[in-house]
């Protein structure tokens, strides 16, 4: 996979009214615009961490790619206790389209604290249960 990245970051997921915000004029031709390649989470988590099947806490904040991401993992595999994404500002609708894709891969929205939202894993309770007074 590659993306256009402007300035570190990523120009084609970015809502029009954010580029206009941060990138006012910058254009594809711009001299701070190149193409870098990348790869899904899901390929990173397998190859760098193959047997890890939880993490306990993720951070996820990629400028506007934040579906892409969460799209390429591999829920059946994987899971996470609690996740703190950041939130588009910029596009209400992706960041309800976000909250109902992990609620339909187990994880409920806590509540929402300066553009980012924090789920929780619908197990937590129990899978945490030893550590939780």
């Amino acid at each position: 996979m590659k993306l256009i990245q402007p300035w570190g970051a990523y120009g084609e997921f970015t809502a029009p009214s954010f580029r206009e915000m941060w990138w006012k004029g910058v254009t594809l031709n711009s001299p701070n615009v190149r193409e870098v390649e990348c790869d899904t989470l899901d390929n990173l988590l397998l190859t760098y961490a193959p047997q890890a099947t939880m993490f306990e806490f993720m951070s996820l904040d990629v400028e506007g790619a934040e579906m892409s991401v969460l799209e390429s993992i591999d829920f059946t595999r994987v899971s996470f206790g609690i996740m703190l994404i950041e939130a588009d500002g910029h596009n209400l609708l992706k960041n309800l389209a976000m909250t109902k894709f992990l609620e339909t891969r187990g994880y409920s929205f806590m509540f929402e604290y300066e553009r980012s939202y924090w789920f929780v894993n619908d197990n937590f309770y129990e899978d945490y249960k030893d550590l939780i007074y």
